[in-house]
């Protein structure tokens, strides 16, 4: 009877997997959105200070067409000066802030990483064992299944665990379950997952 009902009983702890596989991959997708709305705050930034910087280089453009009109050689140097000084401060400002626009976008960068590293790693790991969790199973399943290749998957249910919590405390529990998932990883081969 056993053997019998395992195709059935594998059937539906697959399929509750694969739902909570979805719901997991519809959060991924929400903090991957929240990624790409900062980033496009980013980009709109810039191009504000592009569109500003545009404008001031077409100013400079419509002062250098003017100054072509001078006759007189002592004013058009004087105005030359001050223009190409006015020039030096602009190309220096806008430098000064890209380089703070970039710095800055660079650290929230590297924060969303590392947020998205710390979120992967608490996706996949169970917080009391530190072992592998359900999430990292489905993927681990489903990578397993991809490259065709044989492999096993078992079960362990600790007989009597609720007595153990019962009579002793959940803390006891906790670390009963803390010395299983060290013992399981102490006897496993590289590449196998627990």
């Amino acid at each position: 009877e056993l053997l019998e009902a395992t195709p059935r009983l594998v059937g539906r702890v697959l399929h509750n997997y694969a739902q909570d596989s979805r719901r997991l991959q519809r959060e991924d997708v929400g903090a991957v959105k929240a990624i790409l709305e900062v980033m496009a705050t980013a980009a709109s930034a810039v191009r504000t200070h592009t569109d500003t910087y545009g404008e001031e280089f077409r100013g400079v453009c419509a002062s250098l067409t003017r100054l072509s009109e001078v006759e007189n050689p002592d004013d058009l140097r004087a105005q030359l000066r001050e223009e190409a000084g006015q020039l030096r401060e602009k190309v220096t400002r806008m430098v000064a802030d890209n380089e703070g626009s970039l710095q800055s976008m660079q650290r929230e960068l590297s924060q969303f990483r590392a947020r998205l590293a710390e979120a992967e790693s608490a996706a996949s790991t169970d917080a009391l064992t530190g072992l592998a969790n359900r999430r990292e199973l489905e993927r681990q399943l489903e990578e397993r299944i991809q490259q065709t290749r044989p492999f096993c998957v078992l079960f362990f249910d600790l007989d009597e665990f609720k007595s153990v919590n019962d009579r002793f405390g959940h803390g006891c529990g906790d670390q009963v379950l803390r010395q299983f998932a060290k013992m399981l990883s102490d006897l496993v081969r590289p590449g196998d997952v627990v």
